[in-house]
């Protein structure tokens, strides 16, 4: 299963549950069975251009919306001296030390 679609999956997911909708009432509407909107939403189907904007104009979200980002964010592991605080309180240690992934791969590339 390749990072793209699996993201993909999870954003129309999360678009379909904030519209309220089924798989199933979404399916006739994208053209698909049930059973190829899951697949697509666990990520382990492929799908069309046109598919991306029917499934947007569906569920009434820009296409974008439904795009992973073109350089997601590095996966960052709290340090082990984080692990007392909050998640909330670890946010801005995390995205700092996101950024400097980022900073450093770009300085590889």
């Amino acid at each position: 299963m390749e990072p793209f679609y699996r993201e993909f999956g999870d954003r129309l997911r999360l678009a379909r549950q904030a519209k309220g909708m089924s798989q199933a009432e979404v399916a006739p509407g994208v053209g698909l069975s049930r059973t190829s909107v899951a697949n697509i939403e666990r990520g382990r189907q492929r799908m069309s251009i046109h598919l991306l904007m029917e499934f947007a104009r569906i569920l009434d979200v820009e296409p974008a919306g439904l795009l992973p980002p073109v350089h997601p964010e590095p996966e960052v592991k709290p340090d082990r001296r984080l692990r007392g605080l909050s998640a909330t309180d670890q946010e801005p240690f995390l995205r700092i030390m996101r950024r400097a992934r980022r900073e450093q791969s770009d300085g590889d590339a």
